[in-house]
């Protein structure tokens, strides 16, 4: 009697399309991004192949599981229910919170409404005390960032500090946190500049250009 109350919910799950929204990230060494996600259709399988609408990359499902809070893997995740994945994803770039996961299958499906990449309102310069830590400044930075996707990275060489990240940040707040946790996470020393923010200049021939770092801007 079990098995027969099973099947139909089984072959309820397999009829409709997978439709997942990413709401957290997590980096692992050795597993990649650990991507959570609310299963809003369908179902997520191990060995599934799926696609992630903002960038149309597929990847294969390796691992699925839920939190107990401790990790417990399972074959699948069905609608309605909360849990991870992995897939090998190793640069962190390629995933962000807010993003629709479908099956790779799938055509023409559109993601969920609402979400909307978050634009930086101020920038500073970040360099790490000792050019020496360097390697891992940048750990913590691309860390940080895998976990709030409104932070923006971009690579900058100073002739007196080294190489550092121009960082975009939501606001004053928002870069004071940012900083906090460099210096009490990851126990650096950090040398910031004091914030900017983005100018649009009109060129003399009349185009337009977006200008965050002041060593860009043209003669």
């Amino acid at each position: 009697m079990k098995n027969n109350l099973e099947e139909p919910n089984s072959l309820l799950q397999d009829c409709k399309q997978l439709k997942a929204l990413i709401f957290d990230l997590l980096y692992d060494q050795y597993r990649g991004v650990i991507v959570y996600v609310r299963i809003f259709e369908g179902k997520l399988e191990v060995k599934q192949k799926i696609k992630l609408l903002s960038n149309q990359k597929i990847y294969q499902v390796e691992e699925v599981g839920v939190k107990t809070p401790q990790e417990v893997k399972k074959k699948c995740l069905i609608t309605g229910e909360i849990g991870w994945f992995t897939a090998n994803i190793r640069n962190i770039k390629e995933t962000q919170v807010g993003d629709t996961i479908v099956d790779a299958k799938q055509e023409n499906l559109t993601p969920f409404p609402g979400y909307k990449k978050l634009k930086p309102s101020i920038y500073s310069n970040l360099y790490p005390n000792e050019t020496a830590q360097f390697n891992e400044f940048k750990k913590a930075l691309l860390e940080l960032q895998l976990q709030d996707n409104s932070l923006t990275l971009e690579n900058i060489e100073s002739n007196i500090l080294g190489p550092g990240y121009c960082c975009g940040f939501l606001g004053l707040l928002h870069r004071e946190i940012i900083c906090e946790r460099i210096e009490q996470e990851y126990n650096l020393e950090l040398i910031l500049t004091a914030p900017t923010v983005n100018y649009c200049l009109i060129l003399k021939n009349e185009q337009t250009m977006a200008v965050a770092n002041p060593q860009k801007m043209p003669e």
